[in-house]
């Protein structure tokens, strides 16, 4: 009810107004991705790509499956889904609903790559107000938290999935260990930004217990003592 425009109203015999708002859900819950970068297991082939050609286990594979995993989830409940590029390469895919909404979703992850040096970045996307975000990355650039710390400023609900694979220093040299000891440094600056804003950090590995665990986490903080909410 709008009663600030009731009060206004000449008509004092009449309903009060309503003002209409969609929903929450209505705006859909969107898939930001991170791909700035592409982290294989193997630290090795961070120096030397020809050691993991194949990228079996790298941080973008671990966004695609992760990402298409949550879309499915959303999906198949009747919620509308979409995809953004957290950092403004590439045109999002805004959110829909339907299987043809979730195979669109899926070729999009599916063609995912590190985006070329050529490549402008455009204005970082905003979701609409007030939606729950999913944002997918490795969290290894300094800036990394930037983007989900504004987002939960504005008024959204934002989680953040790591997708970087589990490090194999098999054989590292020194001076790759050094390497790996400064990136995994910055890297925890990046979560620690995130734990002072109060954004979770989910593992894409084993995502579907950590949201159901985050998600009633999330119901229990609403509760207060005698079920009032």
């Amino acid at each position: 009810m709008d009663w600030r425009a009731t009060a206004r109203s000449t008509d004092a015999a009449g309903p009060p107004l309503a003002r209409p708002s969609p929903a929450p859900a209505a705006a859909g819950v969107p898939l930001a991705i991170d791909a700035r970068v592409d982290i294989p297991s193997r630290i090795a082939a961070w120096i030397d790509p020809s050691l993991d050609a194949l990228r079996l286990s790298s941080s973008l594979q671990l966004t695609r499956s992760a990402a298409g995993s949550v879309a499915a989830a959303y999906a198949s409940r009747g919620d509308r889904v979409g995809l953004l590029d957290a950092f403004g390469f590439g045109a999002p895919l805004r959110p829909a609903g339907g299987h043809r909404q979730l195979e669109l979703l899926r070729r999009r992850l599916a063609g995912l790559a590190v985006p070329s040096t050529s490549i402008e970045p455009s204005r970082t996307p905003a979701p609409a107000p007030g939606t729950l975000v999913y944002f997918f990355s490795p969290l290894l650039e300094p800036d990394t938290a930037a983007v989900p710390a504004r987002w939960v400023r504005s008024g959204h609900i934002v989680a953040v999935v790591d997708t970087l694979p589990v490090p194999d220093d098999t054989g590292l040299p020194a001076a790759e260990a050094q390497a790996l000891a400064l990136l995994l440094a910055t890297r925890a600056a990046v979560l620690a930004e995130l734990a002072g804003e109060g954004i979770p950090v989910l593992p894409a590995g084993n995502l579907r217990e950590a949201v159901e665990g985050w998600s009633l986490q999330r119901a229990r903080s609403r509760t207060v003592p005698g079920g009032a909410r």
